[in-house]
């Protein structure tokens, strides 16, 4: 009888990635990312004469990458709200919209 070999079944796993993950929110100047062993972080990119791009964080760093992107998605809402507004709030600044003249 002939011996034959079982394949291994301890999974091969891919070089851990270092450069991270990155998670570009549409419609917006916003990139949320989490690096390897870092908190999730928001940025705002600004695009440089030379064509390259520079990151600016934004806020406080976050405990995971999906409340970033979150956080991210509801500046850029308030952002896109902002520009509608007709005035702003002496007091707090926040954006308002009259509606049917009220």
């Amino acid at each position: 009888m002939a011996s034959r070999t079982l394949p291994s079944l301890t999974p091969t796993l891919p070089p851990r990635d270092e450069r991270g993950t990155f998670v570009v929110i549409a419609g917006s100047s916003y990139i949320a990312y989490a690096v390897h062993g870092e908190p999730a972080r928001l940025a705002r990119r600004t695009l440089n004469p030379d064509g390259s791009r520079t990151l600016h964080h934004v806020g406080a760093p976050f405990a995971r990458l999906n409340l970033a992107v979150d956080g991210g998605r509801w500046r850029a809402d308030h952002e896109a709200y902002a520009d509608t507004a007709e005035h702003e709030c002496r007091r707090c600044g926040t954006p308002i919209i009259l509606i049917g003249d009220a």
